[in-house]
């Protein structure tokens, strides 16, 4: 729970290129279908969606809340997560990409 809302935090690691200074990750929240290895691509009117809450450092500190993208600084590499707000009835799929 993150507040009154259902979430999960999703975990991930980044290894940063050498020579770069940040790597920029972006988290695509959406409603699984079917045996939950599908995307919703077609929501009905009005339907609650996942959504991007907040990003979580490796030593758990907040971080960019409410945005679906985050700059991780090179020099703090470690497990981050990402948490998502889940709707009520639902199962939901992240996917996340370094861009």
């Amino acid at each position: 729970m993150d507040g009154t809302r259902k979430a999960v935090a999703v975990s991930f690691l980044v290894s940063a290129v050498p020579g770069t200074r940040e790597t920029p990750v972006r988290a695509v929240a959406r409603v699984a279908v079917g045996d939950g290895d599908q995307q919703e691509n077609d929501p009905p009117a009005g339907a609650d969606l996942p959504e991007v809450l907040h990003w979580l450092k490796p030593n758990g500190d907040r971080l960019a809340a409410g945005t679906d993208l985050v700059q991780i600084p090179a020099f703090e590499e470690g497990v981050w997560k990402v948490v998502v707000s889940v709707p009520d009835d639902a199962m939901v799929m992240v996917n996340l990409r370094a861009e």
